[in-house]
């Protein structure tokens, strides 16, 4: 990459804010355009987490969890999920708590089944 003190084309020793080069006669403020543009990367945006994907992941955790370590409770806890869920609205959660009450149930009924080194 050429220095900032020396011409693009001819290598000669320039002042840093010139906006031609004395010996040559090269537009320096026209390379200067390009080499930024060249710098420039495209940005890539990730996507961010609001309150609500937040709150959803944790409460998919807790439901789980208690549906594989304590079945009642955690049958019982998703279960008033899928009733307020289904009252309020919030389907991706309601649909989250019939998954974690099915599992709370298979290992109400089984459990062994699931966890069978933890019995």
């Amino acid at each position: 990459m050429p220095s900032a003190n020396r011409c693009p084309q001819c290598r000669e020793t320039i002042h840093p804010f010139a906006a031609t080069c004395p010996s040559c006669g090269a537009d320096l403020d026209a390379h200067r355009r390009r080499a930024a543009t060249r710098r420039q990367r495209p940005r890539i945006e990730l996507p961010r987490l609001t309150n609500r994907t937040v709150d959803i992941v944790v409460v998919t955790l807790i439901m789980l969890l208690l549906a594989l370590f304590a079945p009642l409770f955690g049958a019982l806890l998703a279960l008033f999920i899928v009733w307020h869920g289904q009252h309020t609205g919030e389907i991706a959660r309601r649909n989250i708590a019939i998954v974690c009450a099915a599992i709370a149930v298979f290992n109400l009924a089984d459990p062994g089944a699931l966890l069978p080194h933890l019995i």
